[in-house]
C-alpha cells in the first residue's frame, strides 16, 4: 500500500507552488467561504480541490486512496450507468496530463464499459452523484508502463481531482 505522506505534501505544494511557475495558466486566489474546499484556478476556471483533513482519506485493498471534498446527495453510479464527469488529471510533480473542465466539456461514459482507467472508474462508483473528490491512482490502476500515453509517463501515480456531476 502506498504511504499517503508524499502526495499530501504534493497536493498541498500544488495548492501553492503552481500559481509561481511562471506559466500563466494559474493564479493563486484565496478560499472564499463558499470554497474553502478549493486553492487553486486555471483558466477553465477550474480551482484544485485540497485536502483539508489527510485522516478522512480512504485507502483501498486495490491500492486506491480517495479524499472525499464534497459528498453529493444523489446515487452511486452502477455498471450500466451513462454518468457525466469533470475531472483535472495531474503527474505526481504537479503537470496537469488532461482535464476536461479545460476542454469546457464533461466527460460522458457508460460505467462498466471498460472505456476508463481501472482506478477512475472504481473512484467514481465510491461518489454520489454530486460528489467531488481527490484520486490517488497507483500505477497498475492507472496506464501502468504503457510508454505511447501522451503527457503520462510509464508507471505514472495519477491525482485526479473527480466531480461526479449526474446522469444523461
Amino acid at each position: 500500500m502506498l504511504n499517503i505522506l508524499p502526495y499530501i505534501f504534493i497536493l498541498s505544494v500544488l495548492g501553492t507552488g503552481l500559481a509561481s511557475c511562471g506559466s500563466g495558466e494559474n493564479e493563486t486566489s484565496p478560499p472564499d467561504s463558499e470554497s474553502s474546499s478549493t486553492s487553486k484556478e486555471n483558466n477553465s476556471g477550474f480551482q484544485l480541490f485540497s485536502i483539508q483533513d489527510s485522516s478522512k482519506i480512504v485507502a483501498y485493498e486495490n491500492g486506491l486512496q480517495l479524499y472525499t471534498v464534497l459528498e453529493g446527495p444523489g446515487q452511486f453510479p452502477v455498471d450500466g450507468m451513462n454518468i457525466l464527469v469533470n475531472y483535472h488529471g495531474l503527474l505526481e510533480e504537479g503537470s496537469t496530463f488532461d482535464s476536461s473542465y479545460d476542454r469546457g466539456n464533461p466527460l460522458e461514459v457508460r460505467i462498466g464499459q471498460g472505456k476508463l482507467i481501472r482506478g477512475l472508474e472504481y473512484a467514481i462508483k465510491q461518489l454520489r452523484m454530486g460528489s467531488k473528490a481527490i484520486a490517488i491512482i497507483p500505477p497498475f490502476l492507472g496506464y501502468g508502463s504503457k510508454k505511447d500515453v501522451p503527457r503520462v509517463p510509464p508507471n505514472s501515480t495519477l491525482i485526479l481531482h473527480i466531480e461526479v456531476l449526474g446522469t444523461f
